[in-house]
């Protein structure tokens, strides 16, 4: 529940003061017609923040050009969406692989000298049954990269 989640960050704000910045989002099922709402929540290692979007939603991370790169990777993410094969774990995965506009840190798949993009998480929650996670340890456009494979069981 994204409610319990920030919460739970909440409790430990103290603690926090000493992590460095992250971006969790938490998916969970609702009853609003959508089947589910995804919440980020992010932590930039003085404030927490969160926003709410019903999928598919993009929540975009980048530390020198924040707007530049939400407008680049929108772009991108909104050309994806057109796509007939939009809706599958493959077609995201290799989204996420892609470089548009141009190798840099405004491209999904982020190389900069001081920072890049290390791994990947895809994660499927159907309405019923096991919710599929593949991690990609390793850049999402490098062939050397190894992705494992999770199904979890509901409780």
């Amino acid at each position: 529940d994204p409610a319990d989640a920030r919460a739970a960050i909440e409790r430990s704000i103290d603690r926090l003061r000493r992590v460095r910045a992250f971006h969790l989002v938490v998916v969970a099922r609702v009853d609003d017609g959508r089947g589910v709402r995804a919440t980020w929540i992010g932590w930039d290692g003085r404030e927490l923040r969160a926003e709410q979007a019903p999928p598919p939603c993009l929540f975009v991370s980048a530390l020198l050009d924040p707007s530049g790169a939400e407008r680049e990777r929108g772009r991108s993410w909104d050309r994806f969406l057109k796509r007939r094969d939009a809706a599958t774990l493959d077609a995201l995965g290799a989204w996420l692989a892609n470089h548009d506009p141009t190798p840099g840190m405004l491209s999904t798949c982020v190389h900069r000298p001081d920072a890049r993009t290390v791994s990947r998480t895809l994660a499927r929650v159907p309405p019923s049954g096991a919710i599929e996670v593949r991690y990609l340890d390793g850049p999402p456009c490098e062939a050397a990269s190894v992705e494992h494979r999770y199904e979890l069981q509901r409780r």
